[in-house]
C-alpha cells in the first residue's frame, strides 16, 4: 500500500510516498512570502492541486500528517495549524483517508520510542537509500510515512 507522510510548518509542506515501506516519491510545496497569510494562501492552493491527484497519479491509499507542534511562536503555531486544517479539508474533499499523529506517536511507531533527535532520525532514513543532503522535513516525512505503513500492517491493511 502507498502511504504519504506529511510534515508541514508555516512555510512548507513536505510529502514522502512509500510503497509497501519503500521510497517511491517526494514533493515540496514551499512559499517564500513574508506574511504568513500570503504563505498560507500559496501553500493551500498548491496542495489543492496535489491533493486532487493523490489517488489517480500517486495511487496513495493512506496519508499520515504530523500534528502541530506547540513549541514555536504563537503566530507560527496558528499558521501551521491552519495549513494542517487545509490539508485535512482537501484530503476529505478528495476522499483520501488520513490520520493525524503527534510527533512522539510517529516516533514511537517508527523507532519504538517517542524520543529521537533530528540527527538520529536523519541517520535512520539514510539507511534506506542515498538520502544525503535532504531537509529535516524530508527525514521527518519519511518516518511519518513509515509510521503510517506500520499502522496499516497492524490493521492488516484495513483502513477505517
Amino acid at each position: 500500500m502507498r502511504v504519504l507522510g506529511i510534515d508541514s510548518d508555516s512555510f512548507r509542506i513536505v510529502g514522502v510516498i512509500l510503497n509497501d515501506g519503500v521510497f517511491e516519491d517526494s514533493f515540496l510545496i514551499e512559499a517564500g512570502e513574508k506574511l504568513a497569510e500570503d504563505r498560507f494562501t500559496f501553500i493551500g492552493e498548491r496542495f489543492r492541486v496535489r491533493a486532487s491527484v493523490l489517488k489517480e497519479k500517486y495511487k496513495v491509499d493512506f496519508v499520515v500528517i504530523e500534528e502541530s507542534l506547540y513549541i514555536q511562536s504563537p503566530h507560527a503555531t496558528v499558521t501551521t495549524t491552519s495549513v494542517i486544517a487545509v490539508i485535512r479539508y482537501l484530503l476529505e474533499q478528495n476522499k483520501v483517508k488520513y490520520k493525524l499523529l503527534k510527533n512522539s506517536s510517529w516516533k514511537k511507531l517508527t523507532f519504538g520510542t517517542g524520543k529521537k533527535t533530528k540527527e538520529e532520525t536523519a541517520a535512520y532514513v539514510k539507511t534506506f537509500g542515498s538520502f544525503e543532503n535532504r531537509s529535516q522535513h524530508f527525514y521527518d516525512a519519511y518516518c511519518i510515512a513509515l509510521a503510517g505503513t506500520k499502522l496499516l500492517e497492524e490493521k492488516d491493511g484495513k483502513l477505517d
